[in-house]
């Protein structure tokens, strides 16, 4: 009975240290998992990432000035009537091309002409006299006085006059183009009358065009004669015409503290025309060599610009203040040196801090 006694309880014991092994081991396995929801598990290490780096290096970049300005024609007019009259031919047509000293308009002109002949044949008449002079004071020098001669050859020199003014008077009748161009538009007819001052056509030579703009005083001493200009218009969107500077005023505006410039449009002018607003750019130094680093190197942040460079496989941040921009370079006032590794490709993918590794070098 007692060795039942001990059976038993030495069985219930090895039930207890085992039911206590289970529990422990359950509650150590729960722990774990609670830990694991509790502690992340650590992130693996992040690869460098590939970047692409050009040196910062002297370009040259010329030195530009944008402005906004307007298309002239320098042979440009109104033509207005001389001297009354009655128009008898209209000799163009509207918008036609008219080349120098073709006739427009003739007003009547049979009056003017009736003087013109008279006048004519009044000096034919004063010449003959004058011619005979000649020759009999040749012949016969004490045949007539000087006073004579004299008397014979002013009133010679007085119909040449006459005759002048009749050929001016009879070319007053008759509008004709001052130069090659092309021609507005009128309202006159045969038979309409027109009076003295009135404005009868324009004509334009649209084959010389100068391009008027106006810069801030800061820029005189850098603009000069001869320096190109490229322009380009609304209406050839995809088209770039060239000019070159021809003018510069002499003095500043009181007003807006700007001068004027001129320049010639060169070539293929014919497809522009005056008035034409455009947007130009002039190279005021060809020649300016700076410390520039592309284009696209450039990170915006809050205080201005800012490029990355590579030092011991990291992305390092530099400040740069920048200057003018000429295609895929942009000028470096401060920030970098020459020589500094600029990432050029990739920067996007890395901020300041980042494993990077180059995988190429640009030039």
């Amino acid at each position: 009975m007692q060795l039942l006694s001990r059976f038993l309880r030495l069985k219930w014991t090895k039930k207890r240290i085992i039911a206590t092994v289970v529990a422990l081991s359950l509650m150590f396995v729960f722990l774990y998992l609670v830990y694991q929801r509790l502690v992340p598990e650590a992130a693996p290490a992040a690869l460098p990432t590939a970047v692409e780096v050009t040196p910062a290096q002297y370009q040259n970049i010329p030195v530009t000035v944008n402005a906004i300005g307007s298309l002239t024609a320098p042979q440009s007019t109104m033509l207005k009537a001389q001297v009354g009259g009655v128009v008898t031919k209209v000799a163009f047509q509207n918008g036609q091309n008219v080349r120098e000293g073709q006739l427009l308009i003739q007003l009547d002109n049979a009056e003017n002409e009736a003087l013109y002949q008279k006048a004519w044949a009044t000096m034919n008449v004063a010449k003959v006299t004058y011619d005979r002079y000649q020759a009999l004071e040749k012949q016969a020098p004490d045949a007539l006085s000087k006073l004579q001669v004299d008397q014979v050859y002013s009133t010679y020199k007085e119909s040449q006059a006459a005759l002048a003014a009749a050929a001016k008077a009879l070319s007053n009748m008759q509008i004709r183009a001052p130069f090659e161009g092309v021609v507005g538009s009128t309202t006159l007819a045969v038979g309409s009358y027109v009076n003295q001052g009135d404005q009868l056509i324009a004509v334009v030579n649209r084959n010389v065009l100068e391009l008027t703009y106006n810069l801030p005083e800061s820029y005189y001493g850098q603009v000069k004669l001869g320096q190109k200009v490229s322009f380009t218009s609304d209406a050839y969107p995809d088209k770039t015409f060239e000019a070159t500077v021809d003018y510069v005023a002499p003095l500043i505006s009181q007003q807006n503290r700007a001068f004027s410039v001129r320049a010639l449009v060169g070539q293929h002018s014919e497809q522009l025309s005056p008035g034409m607003l455009v947007n130009l750019t002039q190279v005021l130094n060809a020649d300016h060599r700076v410390l520039a680093v592309p284009a696209l190197s450039l990170v915006a942040d809050m205080s201005g610009y800012a490029v990355y460079t590579v030092e011991s496989g990291k992305v390092l941040s530099l400040p740069v203040q920048i200057g003018m921009r000429f295609g895929d370079w942009v000028a470096v006032i401060s920030g970098v040196k020459p020589g500094t590794p600029i990432i050029s490709a990739g920067q996007e993918k890395v901020q300041p801090g980042s494993n990077v590794t180059v995988i190429d070098s640009g030039t």
